[in-house]
């Protein structure tokens, strides 16, 4: 009898054990999982957490923008267009119901921002192991998310909205210029800019779009604020637009010289 009893307490107990291990993860812990999968270029799996996040919690902004990551990582550069929409979207909801949630939303920040954090830490692991330039942009894109985060927390009724975070209208510019919308990338990259002047690199993607669009001597201002930022500017560009300059001047001698 004390043998079916103990039985019984031991079923019970791995029934419970097992139930707890099939409750459904909260949308921070599908965020963070996906940050991580992200770091790590496990995009299928980074893709199927962040689209289970958003599903959970659509005003989860930051979750629409690692799905948008994934697909700038993977080429998909329609979906990543579509999927920074819908975190601006996403952004704009969250803001207007942050004061009246109070708690629940600084909930939701403060996990966003944990999140952010341990994908910084990843990237500053790959700048010491040698992938630098990359992963260089990306933390100071990730630092600015975090930073506009931040300063959503313990917002009241009737606080100022907050803008577009710079990150964001820079992503969203990169993926408009992927699929040869120069004119919507040059808007965003503008925006960021507007938003955080000594955006580095959102400089020097605006001077890509002055050189490709013949505007030469905006795209030099642009590389010399990026360089003010501190942003290291490739090479490359610099002789794309000495060499545009250059082709410039040399019609302009062939027709009226």
């Amino acid at each position: 009898m004390t043998m079916n009893r103990t039985l019984c307490t031991c079923l019970i107990v791995l029934a419970a054990a097992v139930l707890a291990g099939a409750q459904p993860r909260t949308a921070a812990e599908l965020f963070r999982s996906g940050m991580e999968a992200l770091a790590a270029e496990h995009y299928d799996e980074a893709e199927q957490d962040f689209r289970a996040a958003v599903k959970m919690d659509p005003l989860y902004d930051a979750a629409f923008y690692g799905l948008g990551q994934v697909y700038m990582a993977t080429k998909r550069y329609e979906r990543a267009v579509q999927a920074y929409l819908d975190s601006r979207e996403a952004f704009k909801a969250a803001t207007a119901a942050e004061a009246m949630q109070g708690a629940e939303s600084d909930r939701r920040l403060k996990d966003q921002i944990l999140a952010l954090k341990d994908y910084v830490r990843n990237l500053e692991r790959s700048v010491r192991s040698g992938n630098a330039a990359s992963a260089r942009a990306a933390i100071d894109r990730n630092n600015e998310q975090i930073r506009q985060l931040e300063s959503r927390l313990g917002r009241k009724v009737g606080a100022p909205t907050p803008p577009i975070p710079a990150g964001l209208s820079m992503a969203l510019g990169s993926a408009y210029f992927r699929v040869n919308r120069v004119a919507d990338a040059e808007l965003e990259y503008k925006a960021a800019i507007q938003v955080h002047p000594r955006f580095g690199e959102a400089h020097s993607n605006l001077a890509v779009v002055y050189l490709v669009t013949g505007r030469i001597e905006e795209a030099d201002k642009e590389i010399e604020a990026a360089k003010k930022a501190g942003f290291h500017v490739n090479p490359q560009l610099e002789q794309d637009i000495r060499a545009r300059r250059k082709a410039i001047k040399l019609d302009g001698g062939g027709l009226f010289g």
